[in-house]
């Protein structure tokens, strides 16, 4: 392990782990470098209540606002955007930014599609995201979600003045403005 801006990043083992474990599919790729958060993430989604981390013991953290969670994660959480990637963001009125009939669609088969204030160092960048499934929560505007980085795509980058606008990824779930040590940012509900 080795610290990082505040962080601390674990290697993730550089050999396949055993059959059926979550990280299978992420270490057969080669090494993956994960932050605390990432891991911690990666576990709620997993179903896992909590795991251990060697974040610094400053105690649980509750915010009055998902507003102010977002402005502590853009403040305190540093790295650089990639595939796989997962990290708090704010659901937008797609309606006020793009004239869209509504803040946040529904298809025919039920998934959510929003825009998202994606949490960075320079206050965040707007992304257009996804629902991982249709079976979770209602998401609305000014919720916290969990997005997770999938692809970026130049032709979407050059429609926004952000090239970040072309990552393209999915919201996993909610996320409770407060952050614990032992679990990261507490999940409120998750697509399944």
């Amino acid at each position: 392990m080795r610290e990082k801006g505040g962080l601390i990043i674990s290697r993730v083992c550089e050999s396949r782990p055993p059959r059926g474990s979550s990280l299978s599919l992420l270490t057969a790729l080669g090494r993956i470098e994960l932050t605390s958060c990432e891991v911690i993430m990666f576990n709620w989604l997993r179903g896992k209540k909590s795991v251990a981390s060697s974040v610094s013991p400053i105690g649980p953290l509750a915010f009055k606002s998902n507003d102010a969670a977002f402005a502590y994660a853009c403040q305190q959480m540093q790295s650089d955007l990639a595939e796989g990637l997962f990290l708090p963001a704010i659901v937008l009125d797609a309606s006020k930014e793009f004239g869209t009939q509504k803040a946040v669609a529904t298809d025919a088969k039920g998934v959510q599609t929003a825009l998202l204030l994606v949490c960075s160092r320079d206050g965040g960048f707007r992304v257009m995201a996804q629902t991982a499934s249709k079976d979770g929560p209602t998401i609305t505007v000014g919720d916290l979600v969990a997005w997770q980085a999938m692809a970026f795509r130049q032709e979407f980058a050059n429609l926004g003045s952000d090239e970040r606008f072309g990552w393209m990824g999915l919201i996993l779930g909610t996320l409770k403005p407060e952050w614990h040590n032992d679990v990261g940012w507490v999940g409120a509900d998750r697509f399944r």
